[in-house]
């Protein structure tokens, strides 16, 4: 249950009880919004009334993660066309997409969503020093919209370079207050566990006809190595049987069997 993320769920709705009137919420319902069962009231709508606001008025912020295009762009058996992944840099902060977008600058936001458009050509030591700059959420967005750029103009080093750094970045939000507490490391390790699953089959598995894809083979090899460590670790911290919940965890997340 700990390990899972349940218990600290049923914990997350108990005290949304006790602290606000408005929110009102089944006994339970966390836990299916947890499991993707169900999604909150609104969450496809705006406004004032809906849970996303009301929870955003408790916790300042929450609302922004929750329409992060983060959670599109980790559903990777879905392919994306240029044009989705341009309109994703769109709902991210101006510093993010006016770094990427390369015509951005006589256009509203609004025309730029209707036009044809180019990235801002870049190095690989460039584009690292733009995606440090970003970092947080958007940052994460940054790395996982251009490594599926990468992947459509099949130029494995982008796509490798882009999926290590979002792995950095991830890092560095769980060193952060808000996501260094023990119970959310589970999570940490999960999205990272699914970002490695998916480098590893688009390269490792991939035969490997250059040098240079060698080098990234091996990349992202040691970051395997380094990412069952931590795991291991973290499992080490558990009770028994949330340690055994952790590992049917990441079996039912294909984690396990993808590495």
């Amino acid at each position: 249950m700990a390990a899972s993320g349940a218990a600290l769920v049923q914990e997350f709705e108990d005290h949304l009880k006790s602290r606000s009137r408005k929110v009102r919420l089944s006994n339970g319902l966390w836990a299916r919004y947890m499991r993707g069962e169900v999604i909150p009231q609104g969450a496809r709508g705006s406004g004032s009334t809906t849970l996303i606001e009301r929870i955003e008025a408790i916790y300042p912020g929450t609302a922004a993660i929750f329409h992060s295009p983060l959670w599109e762009l980790m559903e990777f058996d879905k392919v994306l066309d240029p044009y989705e992944l341009k309109n994703m840099f769109l709902r991210l902060g101006e510093e993010a997409w006016t770094c990427f977008v390369d015509n951005y600058k006589s256009l509203s936001t609004t025309a730029v969503a209707a036009s044809r458009y180019w990235l801002v050509k870049a190095s690989e030591n460039e584009l690292l020093a733009k995606l440090r700059k970003l970092g947080g959420f958007d940052g994460l967005c940054s790395c996982l919209i251009l490594a599926r750029l990468g992947y459509l103009k099949q130029e494995e080093t982008l796509f490798v370079t882009c999926m290590h750094e979002a792995r950095r970045i991830l890092i560095t939000i769980g060193h952060s207050a808000e996501f260094s507490p023990a119970k959310m490391q589970p999570a940490i390790l999960l999205i990272e566990g699914l970002w490695l699953a998916h480098t590893k089959q688009h390269l490792v598995a991939a035969p490997k006809v250059r040098e240079d894809v060698h080098q990234l083979s091996d990349y992202t090899i040691r970051w395997e190595q380094e990412w069952q460590r931590a795991a291991d670790a973290h499992a080490e911290t558990l009770p028994k049987t949330s340690r055994t919940a952790f590992g049917k965890w990441l079996d039912e997340s294909q984690i396990s069997a993808s590495l």
